[in-house]
């Protein structure tokens, strides 16, 4: 093999994995990409034993509805978030790569055909191009998902209840 025909095979050998890991890489990024803030359109945000979930939130309408621990009943507020709000919550997201989460975790139960009788919570998230949704059982055997989505919960939780802009609604 002459200098010149090696030189061009080592280059070939070194460059070609790595021009294609690049193009793998990159393509995953902008894959991402698609949710972007600017592009953010609603969140809602439900939850609940099973799947009877009567807490929620919609930030289409505004409207934040939950049980109370120590009566069992419906409180409905008015809560629209501001944009920084909003924008923390997309933060946090992000940090907790909720959009590299499978759209459900089920439970140990639900796996194996039965029903789930803990608590699920289930997130959408809408952009202009694109909606993640993500349904979660606390009872989920993926401790790593759990602790994720717990701290992601734990997050959007802390954000509507110390929301400025909560008014409590009167249901006729």
């Amino acid at each position: 093999m002459s200098d010149r025909a090696r030189k061009i095979y080592l280059l070939t050998c070194i460059f070609a994995p790595f021009l294609v890991y690049c193009i793998y890489y990159y393509s995953k990024m902008v894959g991402k990409a698609a949710y972007n803030f600017k592009e953010f359109e609603y969140i809602s945000y439900k939850y609940g034993p099973g799947n009877n979930m009567l807490n929620s939130y919609d930030s289409r309408t505004g409207i934040y509805i939950f049980e109370t621990e120590t009566n069992d009943s419906l409180k409905k507020f008015s809560v629209k978030l501001t944009n920084e709000e909003l924008q923390e919550i997309h933060r946090k997201m992000i940090d907790m790569n909720f959009f590299d989460i499978p759209s459900a975790i089920k439970s140990v139960s639900e796996e194996y055909g039965g029903v789930d009788k803990g608590v699920v919570y289930e997130i959408d998230m809408a952009y202009t191009r694109k909606t993640k949704s993500v349904k979660w059982s606390v009872s989920s055997s993926n401790s790593n998902l759990n602790e994720r989505m717990g701290q992601l919960v734990l997050s959007i939780n802390k954000t509507l209840s110390g929301s400025k802009n909560r008014k409590p609604l009167i249901v006729n």
